[in-house]
């Protein structure tokens, strides 16, 4: 049986994946093509695993660590996709802070599990607003604080960065943020890509439906006291929350969530990192997420009918102790649906993530 071909989508926090990897799913399934997804957080309760459940893709996630981390657990849902769906492609979306992807998930994976999977593609989005914006300020191409040297370690050790949400910025300043992603790696192919209006996507799946023989990125070395420093920075915080509407028309999936977004989005302020919410109904789901005090809303199937229950996921990055966030959402949740729902359960975890500790780590694909 034909092995399925993995495309790997990293990229920082908010850079749009989890859109791009819906959006690469369709256009591959359009192509007649059959497509699985992984997931990946270091948590559990994910809006990406809900969001791709509502779109009909097969999808496994990787809890409670990035892949490199959990790396039998991401082969072992490599594994039970491909033995489920029998998909020409698998795409997975590792933590938007993870790095080092090259000797700790892709070597390992050519070197021991041949049998599984194809390696497809390598890509790395990176945010074209913010590299034409807030980034201006970041020193990437000679990075010294844990954040730059993340963010700069994620781009330079990509076999091809993508430029995404291209719609978000003018021409003018879109070769500028080119301009920039190129100071940091001088090698890599350049895409470019708008997610949510569908711009690009095509010449994405080009690249993966070649199915040409892919050459592993180069391992760029990186120290791992600065990195696990880069992700201590952040809370993290996952939760989901069980609602039943007050009356029959109160609960507008569309409007709540909205409002929901605003409200921690304005919380928060910019200390918010990345928020995703994503509202579950017997019709529907409805994704939102936050990125730079910026909103967007996607919807899987009829998400906006009224409903008399719901299911609300709600995942946050940000610069604030893992506490403070779990106030400021019960807060903000109690408020948004007082009057519209009662809340009829909740589960949640905050944490800051610990020191990565990969499984594997191997510098060229000679070593063993």
């Amino acid at each position: 049986m034909p092995r399925p071909r993995l495309i790997l989508l990293g990229g920082f926090l908010g850079s749009g994946k989890t859109t791009l990897m819906i959006a690469l799913a369709k256009r591959l399934r359009a192509a007649g093509k059959a497509v699985g997804v992984v997931t990946n957080d270091q948590g559990d309760l994910l809006v990406d695993t809900e969001f791709a459940d509502a779109e009909g893709l097969a999808a496994g996630e990787v809890q409670n660590g990035c892949f490199c981390c959990n790396f039998t657990s991401f082969v072992e849902n490599l594994d039970e996709i491909a033995n489920r769906v029998e998909p020409d492609y698998i795409i997975a979306e590792p933590v938007g802070s993870c790095t080092d992807l090259v000797p700790t998930v892709l070597t390992p994976l050519a070197l021991y599990h041949q049998g599984i999977v194809d390696l497809g593609a390598y890509f790395v989005l990176a945010d074209a607003p913010r590299l034409a914006g807030e980034y201006q300020e970041l020193s990437l191409r000679a990075p010294i604080t844990p954040r730059e040297v993340l963010l700069a370690h994620q781009i330079a050790e990509a076999g091809h960065l993508i430029l995404s949400k291209t719609d978000a910025i003018s021409a003018e300043r879109l070769k500028e943020a080119r301009a920039y992603l190129r100071g940091v790696n001088a090698s890599a192919a350049i895409l470019e890509c708008s997610a949510r209006t569908g711009g690009g996507i095509d010449s994405i799946a080009e690249v993966v439906l070649r199915n040409e023989p892919v050459e592993l990125p180069k391992s760029v070395e990186i120290d791992y006291e600065v990195y696990a420093a880069a992700e201590a920075e952040m809370g993290w915080y996952n939760g989901h929350i069980e609602l039943a509407a007050a009356s029959a028309d109160s609960l507008d999936p569309e409007a709540l969530v909205l409002d929901l977004a605003m409200a921690i989005s304005g919380e928060v302020g910019g200390d918010l990192i990345h928020g995703k919410l994503v509202i579950t109904t017997d019709s529907g789901s409805i994704k939102v997420s936050v990125v730079s005090g910026v909103i967007q809303a996607d919807v899987a199937r009829e998400g906006n009918n009224p409903a008399a229950r719901a299911g609300l996921t709600i995942n946050l990055r940000a610069t604030v102790e893992p506490d403070a966030l779990v106030e400021t959402v019960t807060k903000v949740v109690d408020h948004s649906v007082r009057g519209i729902a009662e809340v009829q359960s909740r589960k949640e975890r905050s944490l800051i993530p610990g020191e990565p500790v990969p499984e594997h780590r191997i510098s060229s694909p000679t070593e063993r």
